[in-house]
Formats: C-alpha cells, structure tokens, sequence
C-alpha cells in the first residue's frame, strides 16, 4: 500500500481551504453589492416621489409622499419620514409662537407708551422711546405731528391685530399641550406594554408619532389660514387707513382753494398786505393751511397713494410740480391752478382706490331736479365721515 505524503495532502487541504474561503468572500462581496444596489435604489425611488410631491410654491404633499412610499415598498422609511415631518413643524410653530410673543411685548409697551400723550410734548418722548421698542427704522415712521385722531384709529387698529394674536398664541400653546400629553400616554401605554410582542410595541410607537405627525400637521393648516386671514385683513385696515387719509389731504386743498385769505396772501399782496403779519386774520390763517398741504401728513397720503399705484407716474410728476409751485409770491391766479392741479392728482389716487371721486356721497340721496343734491344734503363719506353739500360740491362737516 502506497504511503499518503503529508506534505502534498496538506498541500491539498490548503488548496481546498483556499478556494473555499474566496468562494466564501466573493458571495460576501456579492452580498455587500446587492445590498448597496437596494440602497441606492430605495434612495433614488424616495427622490422621485419627493420630485412628484412638491407643489409649485415649495410645499411638500405629505399624504401623497406617505402613500408613494408604501406603494413603491419603501415601508421601513415611512416612520424616519413621520418624525422628520413632525420636527419641522415643531420649528416652524415654535417659531412662529416667538414672533407673537416679540410682537405681543411691542404691542404691550406701545400700548402703555402711547396711553401717556397729551400732547405735541408728550408725543414727542414717545416717539423718541418708541425707537427702543420698535427699532429706529420702524420709528420713524411714525408721524411728527401730534394728531389725536390718528392715534386713536392706530390704537383700535392695533388693538384688533393684538386680539388675534393673542388668540393664535392660545390656539399654538393649547395645541402643544396636547402633543405633550398624547406623547406622554403613549410612553405610559407603552411601559405598561413592556412584555408585549415586539409587533405591539413597534404598532404603538408608529401609531403615537402618527398622531403627533397628524397634530402638528393640523397646527400648520390652521396657522397658515389664520396668516391669509391676517393678511387680508392686514390689506383690507391699510386700504381704510389710505383712504382716510387721503380724504383729510383731499379736505385740505379744498379748504385752501375755497379759503377767504388766500388771495391776500399770494402775489403781491401777500408782501404788502399788512394782513399777512397780524394774528387771526384769513391770510395769516390761510399761511396755516399752506403749511399743512407742505407738511409730513399730507405728503405722507400722497406717497401711500402713490406707492400702493393709485397715481401714475405722469401724475406723480404732476403733483410734484404743483407742490413746488405753491409759492405764495406767485400770483393768485399761478397759486389757484396750482393747487387745482394737485387736487386733481390726489382726486384720480382717490377714484382708483375707491372707485368713486372724493366727495361723492355713498347714502342714497333725494336728487334735486337737475339731478343734484340740494344745498344743505348730508351724507357719510367712503371712510364713514360724515359730509354735507354745499356750492355745488361735497365738504366735511
């Protein structure tokens, strides 16, 4: 019997042994491929249905992208998206509830700021101190004149904006704390769960993130309706505001075209005529009522008109004419047309954002019979003031 040569067996054993282990990696190699390639398809499957669940403005179609996912068999994704989802509207809500918190504090100082003046004096400090409050650049905005009745329209505006926010905070808070405690009855249900199926508790936890998920979602639906509602009603109180302050600038040029001193307080006479320089007298009055047309209220009416489009351009150069020519060493006569062609500017702003010319009654009238109002017809503007027709034309009251 031949004898076996152990070194060639050992040989061959090793041989054996090696062509074991390559096959062995290779399959682990394929393996390790086969796993990538999935990956990699899972991840370019996931990028396809976010591309199909983006909506114009940005938005992403939750629903759409959780049902995509589950069809394409990308179920074990589906709780990572959830949370994800779930943090980014925490973010956004608890963003949103610090903006109302900044914006509920500047209401509260101004509030209090403002419930302090008196007077041109006292307006002054506040608006110095508003500067603390609002920043210098919202500042000063804010009006140099002293005008009670702006303020108290600005305050009852603000007071509305105040309430909603007030009632939006609520709504975040209140909402927050029932994801907290949904979140924490699910923790309780699940530790007394503990010796459950390991199926159970993965339920429970999927079902407690989708409630969650769902919450939140629900939060960022309604805090995105009350913002258009907010921004409706944002653009609804300045169109108001617009054309109430139109309306007063509109009242000023007609109180000087029709007023008893300006033609002794124009053109020549308004040098020589010793009127001009004594208190209470209508051309020393009438120089009152010039300043207000070149004052920052007036101006101020006519840039919202102009910035919100109601005045064209051609008509804004118009205006700035006119303004420049109202010069009382004009004549009289330079002076009226003057005036007259600012009036005219501001009234086509006037009739584009109200759809009707300044003065016009919006009650229902009794026609005379030659179809206009008599002498004496009182009526309410279009920002609810009330007005009276006189000389063949409508004036406040």
């Amino acid at each position: 019997m031949a004898e076996i040569d152990p070194l060639a067996f050992q040989k061959g054993f090793q041989a054996t042994q090696n062509a074991f282990d390559s096959a062995r990696q290779n399959r682990l190699q394929d393996l390790l491929f086969s796993e990538k390639q999935r990956e990699i398809g899972q991840a370019n499957a996931l990028d396809s249905l976010y591309r199909g669940a983006v909506g114009a403005d940005g938005t992403i179609d939750r629903a759409k992208l959780l049902t995509g996912a589950a069809s394409a068999g990308l179920g074990s994704r589906i709780p990572a998206m959830q949370t994800q989802f779930a943090a980014q509207d925490k973010a956004q809500i608890e963003t949103r509830k610090a903006q109302l918190e900044a914006g509920l504090k500047q209401f509260e100082a101004m509030g209090q700021l403002m419930g302090g003046v008196t007077d041109q004096a006292s307006y002054d400090l506040a608006r110095q101190q508003a500067a603390g409050i609002l920043g210098p650049e919202a500042a000063a905005k804010i009006p140099a004149v002293y005008d009670p009745e702006a303020i108290k329209r600005n305050v009852m505006q603000a007071m509305t904006v105040k309430d909603r926010m007030e009632q939006e905070y609520k709504r975040l808070t209140f909402g927050e704390t029932q994801r907290h405690n949904l979140a924490t009855e699910a923790n309780t249900v699940r530790g007394q769960e503990m010796t459950a199926a390991t199926a159970r508790r993965g339920q429970d936890l999927t079902d407690a993130r989708s409630r969650e998920a769902n919450a939140l979602q629900g939060d960022l639906k309604q805090l995105q309706l009350q913002e258009k509602q907010e921004k409706l009603q944002e653009k609804d109180n300045a169109k108001k505001a617009a054309i109430a302050n139109a309306e007063d600038a509109l009242s000023v040029v007609d109180k000087a075209i029709k007023h008893p001193g300006r033609e002794a307080a124009s053109g020549v006479s308004g040098t020589l005529d010793p009127r001009n320089y004594v208190p209470g007298t209508d051309a020393k009055n009438f120089r009152v009522v010039l300043d207000q047309i070149k004052g920052q209220a007036f101006m101020q009416a006519y840039q919202n008109l102009r910035g919100g489009g109601q005045i064209t351009e051609v008509e804004g150069k118009k205006a700035t004419d006119a303004i420049a020519r109202l010069d009382t060493a004009q004549s009289d006569a330079e002076f009226l047309t003057a005036l007259n062609d600012l009036r005219g500017v501001m009234n086509a702003g006037y009739k584009r954002l109200t759809g009707k010319d300044y003065g016009a009654p919006t009650g229902t009238q009794t026609p005379a019979a030659s179809g206009a109002p008599k002498d004496g017809a009182t009526s309410k503007s279009k920002s609810g003031k009330p007005i009276v027709f006189r000389n063949g034309q409508w004036e406040y009251q």
